[in-house]
């Protein structure tokens, strides 16, 4: 029994102790003492119960629309963005699958998509090798939106030799957005050669989506550890701890869900206070309320 359980229970059984010892009650006040006794009794809760009881009151005051608006305003002014109505945000974020079959870039050439413009270049590029830290010629992949509205992107590349890549530096970048004519430099792997393009996933969305897209861990969408290492939006904004990207990342990889579901759930919700479910699948239509699902609990760093 709980500590604060046994306070109570013990309190209740000493006043009918005392009223019986002291003969200064009838038999139907002992009777009521005793069902008193029992309420508190009943009506005791543990800490964590209360903390439980607590937490959901929370949870379920920050499910309803006025607490995602007040956090959305929040955000806006924290970002120096201008205001954007929730209206805005629950609007269909056009996706885009921008490439057919595999490119091979030999340096100095370009490849030109909808929304994104790739060239392969080799440079050298700064990594730490046997504790030292050197400079090595990588191929780099540079991209960059040339669209008018920030996006979520997704770009696959690797070695067009089929090697094995043994080394890699870093350049940091922002893996997971691009505001509009904002580039990205990959470091693709030392030894240089031509970048092959495997994938380009594109999802045009909001100034406030490209902001919550890149809290989101380059790792819950299926990015290795070199990227996530390089990774670096160039905003006030740090990574959400709380989001399940080891989850996100085997259901993306077993075809539960895709990229594309993962990019329109959190351009839309801040990933310190909304977990995506794995049944979510990106809007086609307008989303009729936001938030789509109750807060996780607890709020992790921002």
């Amino acid at each position: 029994m709980d500590a604060n359980v046994r306070v109570r229970l013990a309190a209740a059984l000493g006043v009918v102790a005392a009223l019986v010892a002291g003969h200064m009650a009838s038999s139907h006040a002992v009777g009521a003492v005793l069902a008193r006794a029992d309420t508190v009794v009943a009506n005791a809760k543990s800490p964590r119960q209360a903390q439980r009881e607590a937490l959901a009151r929370e949870l379920n005051f920050k499910s309803h629309r006025r607490y995602y608006e007040t956090r959305i305003a929040q955000d806006l002014e924290t970002q120096g963005l201008a205001p954007v109505s929730v209206t805005e945000i629950a609007k269909v974020q056009p996706f885009f699958d921008e490439l057919d079959e595999p490119r091979t870039l030999r340096p100095g050439k370009t490849l030109t998509t909808d929304h994104l413009v790739l060239k392969a270049s080799v440079e050298k590029v700064r990594f730490r090798q046997h504790g030292a830290v050197v400079a090595a010629r990588h191929s780099v992949l540079t991209v960059k939106n040339r669209s008018d509205r920030p996006i979520a992107y997704f770009v696959k590349a690797g070695v067009a030799d089929g090697r094995k890549c043994k080394a890699r530096g870093a350049r940091m970048h922002n893996a997971m957005a691009l505001l509009p004519g904002e580039t990205a430099e990959v470091a693709v792997c030392a030894g240089g050669g031509a970048v092959k393009v495997e994938d380009i996933l594109v999802l045009e969305t909001t100034p406030l989506g490209y902001v919550y897209f890149s809290r989101v861990p380059p790792a819950a969408v299926g990015h290795d550890a070199a990227t996530a290492q390089a990774h670096r939006p160039a905003i006030k904004a740090e990574l959400c701890t709380r989001l399940p990207a080891v989850r996100l990342a085997n259901a993306l990889r077993e075809g539960q869900v895709t990229w594309a579901d993962i990019a329109d759930f959190y351009t839309r919700h801040p990933c310190d206070e909304y977990q995506m479910p794995l049944s979510y699948r990106r809007a086609v239509e307008p989303v009729a309320e936001l938030p789509l699902v109750p807060p996780t609990g607890g709020t992790a760093s921002r």
